[in-house]
């Protein structure tokens, strides 16, 4: 068995704790995920 990973992690967004009104308009998220992969599968 191994314990060798591959991890992915990637950012969307843009947030911002004070925001200007054009800022605004757009949606305010920030998406963060990681994918975590065993090198065995």
């Amino acid at each position: 068995m191994s314990d060798t990973y591959f991890c992915f992690s990637d950012e969307n967004g843009d947030y911002k704790r004070d925001m200007t009104p054009k800022q605004l308009r757009r949606p305010p998220f920030y998406v963060r995920t990681t994918l975590i992969m065993n090198a065995e599968t």
